[in-house]
């Protein structure tokens, strides 16, 4: 068992499931945010969404909670060890500094996939009322909620006092400066980039062109609307409309 100061193998699984699953519920208000402010759906086809919800709840939550507690094994072997050292620490080293971006992935593809499955189950049920433009909105709302809470997980994981102190008794754990440069995953920072940016771009855009399409039509239809009103005010007294 590694210093009093750190938490044992269960207790910092359970920390980042706690983490995931505190930051589900504004994921959750994301996805139905969206849903409620595009979508103008029957009370039926709301039923089959929270239908769709609890089911996958059920069964994708064990899914994800054994993804989660293999991402995290060779941490929790470490802090559980009697004699921690070796090529156990230098596994977990390997593992920490990739946890916060493994999490990050994690929580946006938790929210990504759902929302896809759902979409599909839903035009299974209710092929006739579930359009492609319900599927789209549904998605990118996923789309957002799952790199909301994909950035938020990661920045949480990183500064996070628990995640933090194994990290650093890892860092010591494992040796010098160039043990732990030669364990450390690189990832480019060109990557880092052009992830944060697609995210931070993408979603804006995907929204912006959602509420366009939305509003689009009854803009168009209240300008014509507007034009016919103000033509039939200017003609003559007792001339034909037609």
């Amino acid at each position: 068992m590694n210093g009093d100061s750190l938490v044992d193998g269960k207790g910092f699984v359970m920390r980042a499931v706690r983490l995931n699953t505190m930051l589900s519920l504004p994921a959750l208000a994301i996805v139905l945010g969206c849903a409620a402010a595009l979508l103008d759906l029957p009370a039926e086809l709301w039923k089959g969404l929270w239908a769709g919800i609890a089911i996958y709840t059920v069964l994708g939550s064990p899914v994800n909670f054994w993804l989660q507690r293999r991402t995290m094994a060779p941490i929790a072997e470490w802090l559980d060890a009697d004699a921690p050292g070796g090529e156990l620490a230098q596994r977990a080293f390997a593992a920490m500094i990739l946890f916060p971006q493994r999490m990050a992935i994690g929580a946006a593809l938790a929210w990504i996939t759902p929302t896809a499955l759902i979409s599909m189950g839903m035009e299974l049920y209710f092929p006739e009322r579930w359009t492609a433009w319900d599927a789209g909105v549904l998605v990118v709302g996923g789309a957002a909620a799952g790199f909301s809470v994909g950035v938020l997980t990661g920045y949480l994981v990183k500064g996070g006092e628990v995640f933090a102190r194994v990290r650093n008794a890892l860092a010591t754990a494992v040796g010098g400066a160039e043990e732990r440069r030669r364990l450390a995953p690189r990832l480019p920072m060109r990557a880092k980039l052009l992830v944060a940016l697609t995210g931070s771009c993408l979603v804006p855009v995907l929204f912006a062109i959602l509420i366009a399409l939305d509003q689009g039509p009854r803009s168009l239809e209240s300008f014509a609307l507007s034009w016919t009103a103000r033509v039939l005010a200017d003609l003559p007294a007792g001339a034909d409309a037609a």
